[in-house]
């Protein structure tokens, strides 16, 4: 009986760190999601400003791989000439979406932008007249 009690005493004495650490993986993923999707609403607003500004279409696009950066997923704003920013993410963190906002800060249609990483998903969606809302 002894020999049995020591045994659960141990399983259950590993098994504490190996739900600490999917309990800070899982905490880790949310964080950096909301924090992405803070800078993204951030950077849609920027966006905004500027094509009301420059008096050109500003163009944001998700997207999962860049060119520029192997493996690594980003998030851009160019106008049709010229990437003015190219934002890379961090690792295991997309943005998949599409915005372009015309000379007068408006979008051409409502859209939205998922940002996700692992099970941890969040969303920013614009409306027609260009405000951007995390619901």
């Amino acid at each position: 009986m002894r020999k049995v009690e020591a045994v659960v005493f141990l399983a259950m004495f590993l098994a504490v760190p190996l739900f600490a650490f999917r309990v800070l993986q899982y905490t880790h993923a949310a964080l950096t999601v909301r924090n992405v999707c803070r800078e993204l609403v951030q950077d849609l607003a920027r966006a905004r400003a500027l094509a009301i500004q420059l008096q050109e279409p500003i163009e944001v696009n998700g997207s999962k791989q860049s060119e520029r950066f192997l493996q690594r997923n980003s998030y851009s704003i160019s106008t049709p000439q010229r990437v003015i920013e190219d934002l890379v993410l961090p690792e295991n963190v997309q943005v998949s979406g599409n915005v372009l906002f015309t000379e007068r800060g408006q979008p051409k249609a409502p859209s939205s932008f998922i940002v996700s990483s692992f099970n941890r998903n969040m969303t920013a969606e614009i409306d027609q007249n260009g405000e951007v809302s995390v619901p």
